[in-house]
């Protein structure tokens, strides 16, 4: 028998457990353990614990010296318990579900929880756009399932929505607005509706100014600078990499499909691509801005200007902005037949080759190989071949092009392997790659040479040819 009645007058519970170590998970520890809470933090990473530690103990002692905390941090830590088995909230009288915004991930999460935990503890989701009621169908006691919204920063954002699913008891969303207020919050009950408050209003604020930067009305660092003249504390822009570009490209990606395809809050690709090439904002170092003094690899290059995202979809190689907030692209790498650094297989003074991958047979390589040779640039062509059999390849490459018309994943592997042998300066095409090309120079070892061929085949017979920059590349 579940007793989930009105909680007693200033109840709060004496232990909770939060799951999941990120950014949020780490804000809420923080903000009950600063109210005198137990908590038990539970992520499956040891590493990704480790450094929510850190983060709590540097954020305790940030409140203390504010004078926002009633004892020493060193104490306050004390009462934070890590784990990374799930089994240890099994103890604790409320818990707060951080975990990713994946539906499936979040409803085997709380099938675990409502089989650990004991009958009388709320379990709450920090889903910041997924319908709690989806959530909670996955466990055998939906009525003790509510949805509890913080945002980041949570040590400094006041507000928190409380969201009841369509099963949740009126008892279990009173000791969540309970268990706000004793964490120093202000909660709100909001409605289970596709990004319920905050959320479904913050929408167009994102989307309207990714769609100037889009269309080339204003930069970010315009748009920005623009709306905090108009009073708001942040632009868009600064404000999506402090969230966190997958974070807020993932709300608006659940408000769109759960609203079936409704326009006005149709996701934009630029924001799409960042992603794709692993610029998430703050915590990798590079966002629409650069954060130098917390750059990641996972960042690749430095940031560009977001309106050049467009050049990945295809656009034809043209001029472009020199730089855009985040500061100056990198160095462009010569391209063949230009003067430029010797690699380990070029003659100094030498021409660089160019190398043409095509299936015999097809004429696809001729057009492009005669007008390389009419610019004085050497051109060898190869047939394809297939993974982990890579022939040897000639001196002196400047570029490798491939033409073939094989399947994208196969085309996609041979690159790869033949990216991470090739000196940093050789530039690596895929002509019609089957997809936008940022992916495939993320996971390359040096990104920004990682280029697609666009046109009208045979290449090189006509006057154009389109390359698609991903956006780890210079302008």
């Amino acid at each position: 028998m579940r007793n989930h009645g009105r909680p007693q007058p200033g109840w709060t519970p004496r232990r909770i457990a939060v799951i999941g170590a990120g950014t949020m998970g780490a804000g809420i520890a923080q903000v009950a353990l600063q109210a005198g809470l137990s908590v038990v933090l539970h992520d499956v990473s040891a590493e990704v614990l480790r450094r929510a530690r850190e983060r709590i103990f540097g954020g305790l002692a940030e409140a203390a010296a504010r004078g926002k905390l009633r004892e020493e941090p060193g104490v306050a830590i004390r009462r934070l318990t890590l784990a990374e088995d799930l089994q240890a909230a099994a103890g604790a009288e409320a818990v707060v579900e951080a975990v990713p915004e994946d539906l499936g991930l979040k409803q085997r999460v709380f099938a675990e929880l409502d089989r650990l935990c004991p009958p009388e503890a709320i379990l709450a989701t920090n889903t910041s756009s997924l319908p709690v009621t989806a959530i909670a169908r996955a466990t055998a006691h939906p009525g003790r399932v509510v949805g509890l919204h913080f945002f980041n920063p949570v040590p400094a954002m006041r507000l928190v929505e409380v969201i009841p699913g369509a099963a949740t008891e009126p008892g279990v969303v009173e000791r969540a607005v309970a268990l706000a207020r004793a964490l120093g919050k202000e909660p709100v009950v909001a409605r289970d509706t596709p990004g319920f408050i905050v959320n479904r209003i913050a929408r167009p604020f994102y989307l309207e100014a990714l769609r100037l930067v889009a269309e080339g009305v204003a930069t970010p660092e315009q748009v920005d600078r623009a709306m905090v003249a108009a009073g708001f504390r942040m632009g868009p822009f600064a404000l999506i990499d402090l969230v966190g570009l997958d974070v807020n490209l993932a709300v608006s990606e659940s408000v769109y499909q759960q609203y079936y395809g409704e326009p006005r809050f149709r996701p934009q690709l630029i924001q799409a691509r960042m992603v794709q090439a692993g610029r998430l904002g703050r915590k990798v170092g590079a966002g629409f801005y650069a954060y130098p003094g917390a750059y990641s690899r996972e960042a690749a290059s430095p940031a560009r200007d977001a309106t050049s995202a467009g050049r990945d979809a295809g656009t034809a190689a043209g001029p472009g902005p020199a730089h855009g907030p985040a500061g100056p692209p990198p160095a462009a790498h010569p391209p063949a037949g230009a003067a430029g650094p010797a690699g380990p297989w070029s003659a100094p003074g030498e021409p660089l080759a160019l190398v043409l991958i095509a299936d015999p047979g097809t004429g696809d390589e001729a057009a492009l190989a005669d007008a390389a040779r009419r610019a004085g640039v050497p051109a060898v062509t190869l047939p394809p071949w297939p993974p982990g059999k890579e022939p040897d390849l000639p001196p002196g490459i400047g570029a490798i092009l491939d033409l073939s018309r094989q399947e994208p994943g196969i085309r996609r592997e041979r690159l790869l392997a033949l990216e991470s042998r090739l000196p940093p300066e050789v530039l690596v095409l895929a002509a019609h790659p089957g997809g936008p090309v940022t992916p495939l120079a993320a996971a390359a070892r040096y990104p920004d040479r990682v280029l697609a061929l666009g046109g009208l085949p045979p290449y090189g017979a006509g006057g154009a040819l389109e390359l698609g920059v991903p956006l780890q590349a210079g302008a």
